[in-house]
């Protein structure tokens, strides 16, 4: 099928080897391939372009923030709802670093892994976004209501890319102002699935419409049955502190157990978050 919409991807800080291998994918699947530095990123990224996939090489020892950079382009609106973000480390997982700049990265690659596993991770993501080539068209020529159809007819597939596919349905609804159908297909998905992406969304949208008494009920109930979900306890504190001063928003009988949650989120900050980052 011919792509009306022209993907478009972008490596961030990947080192020689690293990078000639994901070029190689990034050809076989026709992208367009962007390099930039983090310090040379007004330079690197095209004003006129959003990015489809973000591969990035977090290195703690490096002077280059990874996560502020991804957290720039973000607000220049060159990320968007159909952005994927994959995260290249070395050591413990950077999961904090980018909760603090509130960025959702869909996967952490371990270097320690071979490099042609790690290069196949990321083909496979490119392999899902020709797969929803159809989806991508719609979007391009705003037939929305097509798209939204077209994702549907992927989640009734049930194979690999059903459960991007939600994700994607709830993240059109909301950029379409169909806040109560997203909703709707989060909570499903949660009650259905336990889903930790289906609980990020959720979370999103409620503190966009600042429902901070939902969201503080929401999380209590989920860290008592996942109590090692690190992205929970993020949301959790960023919570508590956008609804600081407003106290109609904070149950008292809820008040015992959110200081509570909050005191083991900063025990938990000091210990792996490969250990607390399990559930996605």
């Amino acid at each position: 099928m011919e792509r009306l919409h022209s993907f478009n991807a972008l490596l961030i800080e990947n080192d020689d080897q690293l990078q000639g291998g994901l070029v190689d994918v990034f050809n076989e699947f026709k992208f367009n391939v962007f390099d930039c530095a983090s310090s040379a990123l007004s330079k690197g990224v095209n004003e006129s372009l959003e990015y489809d996939l973000l591969v990035c090489h977090f290195d703690s020892t490096s002077p280059a923030s990874v996560d502020k950079t991804i957290r720039e382009l973000k607000d220049r609106g060159k990320i968007s709802y159909r952005s994927v973000i994959v995260v290249f480390y070395s050591g413990l997982i950077p999961e904090q670093n980018f909760l603090r700049e509130n960025i959702c990265v869909d996967e952490y690659i371990d270097l320690e892994n071979s490099m042609e596993e790690s290069i196949k991770k990321v083909e496979f993501y490119c392999r899902r976004f020709y797969a929803f080539t159809r989806f991508y068209n719609y979007i391009a020529s705003e037939k929305y209501e097509d798209a939204i159809n077209e994702l549907k007819f992927y989640i009734r597939q049930r194979d690999e890319y059903a459960d991007h596919a939600k994700r994607m349905l709830a993240r059109l609804y909301i950029k379409l102002n169909m806040e109560s159908e997203a909703e709707e297909l989060y909570k499903k998905e949660m009650d259905c699935n336990g889903s930790g992406w289906a609980l990020i969304g959720l979370l999103d949208l409620l503190l966009r419409q600042k429902r901070y008494s939902t969201v503080l009920d929401l999380l209590e109930d989920f860290l008592n049955t996942y109590p090692c979900y690190l992205r929970a306890y993020h949301y959790l504190v960023r919570t508590v502190h956008q609804a600081c001063g407003n106290e109609a928003h904070v149950k008292e009988s809820k008040k015992g157990n959110i200081l509570g949650f909050i005191d083991q989120f900063k025990v938990g900050q000091e210990e792996s978050p490969r250990r607390k980052g399990s559930l996605r």
